[in-house]
């Protein structure tokens, strides 16, 4: 058996315990020196090749795990297409018939549905990769639904202000009637009519600027029933003054009379009494 090339022994030799030297079978100290001499070399590239073969194999499993997933993404991506794109109409018409069911929140309408139309034209575009145009129809069905939304809460505000305005309405005519009772009885017209207050809360269509008027007219009513109430006792009491200074000055001559009455039946006692 042949030794290897350039005097350097090799595993197999050494097992099969052949070397130049013919005469004998065993181990040349001289041969196998020289083997494991670059024998740690060799162990080291053999284990760094090892290691790399290693590294590339866990990469290709990860690539190979991730092409899987990738592909159950896609899959589920697009069996779920045709249901978002359903909840997507669904969520376009519903946007479109808000401003008809809430009209009085009408005006949320306009910006929020462009927004929601630009999200699913860019839906209807991406057309590759199933996984975007998915998130896109989520996206724009979530906008469509937020426009309605946005229009539902605008319409409920309004109602709301409508029926706190009626309300402040109705107290600021009762206030307004009273304060009309209150001048009557008074006998006070100076100031501001009734009739001018109630004019100023028809002055606006508006429920916030309704609930406005109908608060500074009920503030100004009750200012003017408490100046009626003023000037109703002000009355009172000169009316109380001045019949305190009629039976003044009526109490002591009526005294006086009285006095002279007796003084005077006095005089026919003494004198004759066919005067009496």
């Amino acid at each position: 058996m042949m030794n290897s090339p350039a005097g350097r022994l090799t595993a197999r030799e050494i097992i099969a315990k052949t070397f130049s030297a013919k005469a004998r079978r065993g181990y040349d100290p001289a041969e196998v020196d020289a083997y494991l001499a670059v024998t740690p070399t060799d162990v080291l590239a053999a284990g760094a090749k090892l290691d790399h073969a290693r590294s590339d194999i866990d990469a290709l499993n990860r690539r190979s795990d991730s092409i899987e997933t990738l592909e159950r993404e896609l899959d589920t991506a697009a069996r779920s297409l045709p249901e978002a794109e359903a909840a997507l109409d669904s969520a376009r018409a519903e946007a479109a018939s808000a401003p008809d069911r809430w009209p009085h929140g009408a005006g949320q309408y306009g910006d929020l549905a462009a927004q929601a139309d630009h999200l699913a034209s860019e839906a209807d575009a991406a057309v590759r990769d199933p996984r975007v145009k998915l998130e896109l129809i989520v996206t724009a069905a979530k906008a469509y639904h937020s426009a309605a939304d946005a229009v539902e809460r605008a319409h409920d505000q309004h109602v709301a202000r409508e029926r706190e305005a009626q309300e402040r309405e109705r107290a600021a005519l009762a206030a307004i009637e009273a304060a009309e009772r209150a001048r009557r009885k008074a006998s006070y017209h100076r100031g501001e009519s009734p009739d001018a207050l109630r004019s100023q809360l028809a002055a606006s269509t508006d429920p916030t600027a309704r609930l406005a008027a109908a608060a500074a007219v009920l503030e100004a009513a009750e200012e003017m029933k408490r100046q009626a109430e003023r000037e109703e006792a002000l009355a009172r009491m000169s009316s109380h003054s001045s019949s305190s200074g009629l039976l003044d000055s009526s109490g002591p001559s009526s005294d006086f009379g009285s006095s002279t009455s007796w003084d005077s039946g006095g005089s026919s006692d003494h004198g004759s009494s066919t005067d009496w």
